[in-house]
């Protein structure tokens, strides 16, 4: 669910502009008509992509031993965590950080951060682009306040990464429908920066660990309706 500053901000872009709203899952939903005007209507209609499309650029390559942030650099998606683990685990477990970004390079004051922790900086010029450097990246971590689990999570699971995200994410309902345990990649209050999920995750995908979520098992979720 949406914490910190989520619910006041999306509750102001929603409120009072708009007769109806479609949402991505059932339980995101659920939490903004919570708060809503009486007079909304809402209607869940899933994440709509192309699963084949961006599958179609996976391989049977090795995967390159990267921890892989691909947010924006922004403060709701704790990139300041992300640093943290890149100084505690980036030399001891032999595993690079990689901040993953689009377009234009990056600012000074994120070159400095990513620097100063270890971080390298991949930029990516197109989406075809990303998704052939991203297919064989072992790891994607989020510590994201909200929309974890949303595209960028999609899309490094249809590749074949293994990903590490906290237990607040916005579209739980698809991937409980998809039968998949929580603590297959989730983490926790006990863990609050996925240390240990990450620790555990390194040493899954070093030592061939079945990877808990299997692409064909989740695709179909983020397809039309969530009822569907």
């Amino acid at each position: 669910t949406l914490t910190r500053w989520g619910p006041k901000y999306e509750l102001a872009l929603l409120e009072g502009v708009f007769d109806a709203i479609a949402f991505g899952g059932q339980s995101h939903m659920k939490f903004v008509m919570r708060h809503a005007c009486s007079s909304w209507q809402a209607m869940p209609c899933g994440l709509v992509w192309n699963h084949e499309e961006v599958a179609s650029f996976r391989n049977d390559l090795p995967k390159r031993r990267e921890v892989v942030f691909n947010h924006r650099w922004a403060d709701e998606k704790r990139w300041q965590e992300f640093c943290f683990l890149s100084k505690m685990l980036g030399k001891k477990t032999g595993y690079d950080f990689i901040f993953s970004t689009s377009g234009n390079e990056p600012n000074q004051g994120v070159i400095d951060a990513c620097g100063i922790n270890g971080i390298k900086i991949v930029v990516h010029r197109s989406k075809k682009d990303y998704y052939g450097w991203l297919a064989n990246a072992a790891l994607v971590w989020s510590g994201a306040d909200q929309e974890t689990f949303g595209y960028s999570f999609m899309e490094a699971i249809a590749l074949g990464c293994r990903v590490v995200a906290p237990d607040r994410a916005a579209y739980p309902d698809h991937f409980l429908k998809a039968g998949l345990a929580p603590s297959d990649y989730l983490y926790g209050a006990d863990d609050p920066m996925g240390m240990m999920a990450l620790r555990r995750t390194m040493h899954d995908s070093d030592n061939g660990g079945e990877n808990g979520i299997v692409p064909e098992r989740i695709s179909a979720q983020y397809t039309g309706s969530v009822d569907a």
